[in-house]
């Protein structure tokens, strides 16, 4: 498991709230989501390069109606991509060959953030707001019951 997660800011990573149930998920594995910054893909140039790829060779008769037969084509794209395809930049060669398992294992229960003693913690609530001296703050719902630590922040 990587320790880190670099994503755009689509909807899938960042939801409405700048947080998704997938980001949720990431840090209950204990996986940090970075972004990058809005309107610069080249800050992520091989997850765009993966994609051009894609579109180039898994898609290029069209996409199959069925989710069974994406599948399908994603798996011959996989295994093409990663044991088969030479790749310049990994001096011209396959994926696999450089591939080795992460030393961190799957966690059997998924935890809640744990923080400093000298944090001062809150636990969203079910509408996923907090409340913190003088006011509330909305998060989001998919936060609810979980405890947070909220830096206080110069507005720029």
């Amino acid at each position: 498991m990587p320790q880190v997660l670099r994503t755009d800011n689509g909807t899938p990573f960042s939801g409405r709230f700048g947080i998704s149930a997938l980001s949720v998920w990431w840090i209950k594995l204990g996986i940090r989501p970075e972004r990058i910054q809005r309107g610069k893909p080249t800050q992520n140039g091989r997850h765009e390069r993966i994609h051009r790829t894609l579109k180039a060779d898994a898609i290029q008769g069209g996409v199959a109606y069925r989710i069974y037969l994406q599948q399908r084509v994603f798996d011959r794209f996989r295994h093409e991509y990663n044991t088969a395809r030479p790749h310049e930049a990994l001096g011209y060669r396959v994926p696999a060959a450089l591939y080795e398992p992460s030393p961190r294992s799957y966690p059997v229960k998924l935890r809640s953030p744990e923080y400093a003693s000298d944090r001062e913690v809150y636990v969203v609530r079910s509408d996923g707001s907090i409340r913190i001296p003088g006011r509330d703050l909305l998060l989001s719902p998919l936060l609810s019951g979980e405890p947070v630590f909220v830096r206080p922040q110069a507005d720029v």
